[in-house]
């Protein structure tokens, strides 16, 4: 029986597995807004929010302070980029059939949807497609606060780190796994070869030039000491034949 493969390829495959791990999470409600919210919105509402739930103002309740300083920071990372929220908003209207007719979609300039099977698959743009969500930022536990933020901290900057972070995943197939494992392995032997370049292995023919020239040394040594001793004896003999005269 054979199979086929079909894999869906472009820039809606990208929200459904980054969003996968948030996919309940409604950002906007997190920020007390509606979908619609403009950028200065969200801001002022990240704003607001951030200061209440910060770690440092709430002493006495700072665990569940963190989680939602959290919650706030990843929802103003998501919807304060555009194309993050971009994403994030297609994932709602897929995930949830009634936000389908009720949220009106927003203009995409990425690269049209492709299907591709198991005859007529386009590796090089499959290759180029999973590479380019390789690259992708990933969300991670730090996150950047709006300047004015820092005014009500003294005005210091300071990276707020997150332990309640949900661990995410990004499938990786089997042509992705080896040609990072040869990519890994072209770059080990970059290095050995620059290393071998920074320190280089003497040849055969150096290793039998150095001996000979150890030898070389060794012999004048040799015959320097000869020649001393011999001089030092002919001195005392003739000394000692003028003082026996």
């Amino acid at each position: 029986m054979s199979r086929r493969l079909l894999v869906s390829c472009g820039f809606n495959s990208f929200p459904s597995r980054v969003f996968a791990s948030h996919s309940n999470v409604d950002h906007y409600a997190v920020l007390g807004l509606k979908p619609g919210a403009t950028l200065k919105e969200i801001k002022s509402a990240y704003y607001k929010l951030s200061k209440q739930y910060h770690p440092d103002r709430n002493r006495d309740n700072k665990e569940e302070a963190a989680a939602k300083f959290h919650q706030v920071s990843l929802a103003y990372e998501v919807l304060g980029s555009d194309e993050k929220r971009r994403a994030y908003d297609l994932t709602r209207i897929r995930t949830s059939p009634d936000l389908g007719s009720a949220y009106g979609r927003r203009p995409s300039t990425s690269e049209p949807t492709k299907q591709y099977t198991d005859i007529d698959i386009d590796y090089k743009s499959f290759e180029h497609f999973q590479r380019k969500n390789r690259q992708r930022k990933q969300y991670h536990s730090h996150f950047e606060m709006p300047e004015e933020f820092y005014t009500e901290f003294g005005g210091k900057r300071r990276e707020f780190k997150s332990e309640y972070e949900p661990k995410g995943f990004i499938h990786r197939d089997s042509r992705t796994i080896q040609r990072e494992e040869e990519e890994l392995l072209r770059e080990m032997q970059r290095e050995q070869e620059r290393l071998q370049r920074k320190y280089p292995i003497p040849t055969f023919e150096q290793m039998m030039e150095e001996k000979r020239r150890k030898e070389r040394d060794e012999t004048r040594k040799q015959v320097a000491g000869v020649i001393g001793l011999a001089t030092l004896g002919t001195a005392l003999y003739l000394i000692a034949k003028k003082f026996f005269r």
